[in-house]
């Protein structure tokens, strides 16, 4: 297990502070967030390339005055730092000379590695003669070489076609579950960290403004930087008054009309009548069919469609509420757009769950 008290570290204008954080055995921990608010800055003090001052443990030893050839990690950079000079097997075998353990002990570690990534045939060529993929598996093979149970990877797969990545994705699934990996992974790839992550942390000017598993995350963020990261448009001001323990309404939304949301979503600092924003994914407003009866539910909108934005699978959707300046995004896939039979300008109405509403102050932690 990797834990981190109260890191603080400095380079160039960007200070990075961590109270706490840890990265659980077989877990894979993701950091994502904004160019430049210090992600590969955290890495960099974790492994001993930037002077930090605060507390590392790896499996409870303190590594934190350890030089970085002895702190244990495997390492993936976002560039791969794979020697030129030097053949496939000769920059695994680098690592291993220049970290811990022998060859003699590695030896039969890293023919399984090889085995498992399917780069047995690779080994006497020069990386100028790998494919992106081909890399990549290298890669992950020198940070393992040495047996190392905990993985840093900044960034190393954004080089890489949608296809491709899927692919090293699965292939670091199954190393992560073959050698009990324990990995902390920067990337700001929101497929990347859904699809690998079990925890998410999303940093903001050198802080970690919000962690947790990642669906509570995905479903509540915490701030509304923290919504636009995730792609979230929908985002509104309004009023909140507290009914009881299940459910608030939203009042003086931009709608004209009262949201009622479940009180369970609201965070603790959230006080009765305090201006706040809510928001929806685009993903979950549901839009209704004009040959069937309205529901019998709460925060129904009436509107027109405004534009329609056709992309791959999915096609967005522009809703203008009536009597509103202010516009929802929908997201259908292709069956739904197509079910729904949508053009320009028709009237429709639109149902916001009071589950998939979330809530947060307007105040900047």
């Amino acid at each position: 297990m990797l834990t981190v008290e109260n890191l603080h570290c400095v380079a160039g204008n960007t200070t990075l502070s961590v109270p706490s954080f840890s990265v659980s055995p077989n877990s894979c921990h993701v950091i994502t967030g904004p160019t430049g608010c210090g992600k590969t800055l955290f890495l960099e003090a974790l492994l001993g390339l930037n002077p930090a001052r605060g507390l590392i443990r790896l499996d409870q030893q303190e590594i934190s005055a350890e030089p970085a050839e002895r702190r244990g990690f495997g390492y993936v950079p976002q560039d791969l730092a794979l020697f030129p000079h030097l053949t496939v097997s000769e920059n695994i075998y680098y690592a291993i000379k220049c970290g811990h353990g022998s060859q003699d002990e590695a030896r039969a570690h890293i023919a399984r590695l090889c085995r498992t990534t399917r780069i047995e045939h690779l080994l006497d060529r020069y990386p100028a003669r790998l494919s992106g993929g081909e890399k990549q598996r290298v890669a992950l093979v020198r940070a393992l070489a040495g047996g190392a149970r905990v993985v840093l990877l900044d960034e190393p797969f954004s080089a890489l076609n949608q296809s491709l990545r899927q692919e090293i994705w699965e292939l670091l699934k199954s190393l992560q579950a073959e050698y009990q990996l324990h990995i902390l992974l920067v990337t700001h790839d929101l497929d990347e960290a859904m699809y690998l992550g079990d925890m998410i942390s999303v940093m903001q000017d050198g802080r970690l403004i919000q962690s947790g598993p990642k669906q509570l995350v995905y479903e509540r963020p915490a701030n509304i930087s923290v919504a636009r990261l995730f792609g979230i448009r929908n985002l509104f001001r309004a009023r909140l008054r507290r009914i009881d323990a299940r459910e608030s309404v939203l009042y003086d939304t931009p709608f004209g009309q009262d949201l009622y949301v479940w009180s369970e979503h609201l965070p603790d600092t959230v006080g009765d009548r305090d201006e706040i924003y809510f928001g929806i994914r685009s993903t979950e407003v549901m839009l209704l069919r004009r040959d069937t009866p309205l529901p019998e539910r709460r925060n129904l909108i009436d509107g027109r469609i405004g534009g329609i934005l056709h992309s791959g699978s999915f096609s967005n959707v522009h809703f203008r509420p009536h009597n509103s300046d202010c516009e929802l995004e929908i997201s259908l896939n292709t069956h739904a757009f197509r079910k729904l039979n949508l053009g320009p300008a028709q009237e429709r109405s639109v149902s916001l769950k009071e589950e998939s509403l979330f809530v947060f102050t307007t105040q900047t932690p």
